[in-house]
C-alpha cells in the first residue's frame, strides 16, 4: 500500500511538472492561458513565475499528503488518495498533452466546458 502511495505523490508531481513546462513552452501572453485564476496571477507576476511557483507549492503540498496519508490507517484515506491522486496525475497529463501537440483530447474537451476553462 505504501508503494501505491508513494507512487501516486510521484505521478501528481511529475505530470504538474510536464503541464508547467509544456504550459511554459507554449504561453506567449498571460491571455492564452484558459484557467482563469491561473491567468489572473499570470498577469500579475508573469508567466514563468506563476508556473514554477505553482509547482513548488505542488511539490511541497503532495509531499505532504503522501507522507500524511502513508501514517494513516484510515482505509477511506488511503484508497481515496491513491483514486483522486490518479484522476489528478490523469487530467495533468491530459492538458500537457494537449498543451505539447494542440489537440484536445477527452479531458480537455470536459474541462473546455467548465467555468474555469472558458
Amino acid at each position: 500500500m505504501k508503494f501505491l502511495i508513494i507512487l501516486t505523490g510521484i505521478l501528481i508531481i511529475i505530470s504538474k511538472l510536464f503541464d508547467v513546462l509544456s504550459t511554459i513552452k507554449i504561453l506567449n501572453s498571460p491571455y492564452q492561458e484558459r484557467n482563469i485564476i491561473a491567468r489572473k496571477i499570470m498577469i500579475k507576476i508573469g508567466i514563468k513565475t506563476t508556473c514554477w511557483i505553482t509547482w513548488i507549492l505542488i511539490v511541497i503540498f503532495v509531499t505532504y499528503y503522501t507522507y500524511k496519508t502513508i501514517l494513516s490507517e484510515n482505509p477511506l484515506e488511503l484508497y481515496g488518495f491513491i483514486i483522486i491522486g490518479n484522476i489528478i496525475s490523469i487530467f495533468q497529463f491530459a492538458i500537457a498533452h494537449y498543451n505539447h501537440t494542440g489537440k484536445n483530447n477527452t479531458i480537455t474537451k470536459l474541462l473546455r466546458k467548465t467555468i474555469v476553462y472558458k
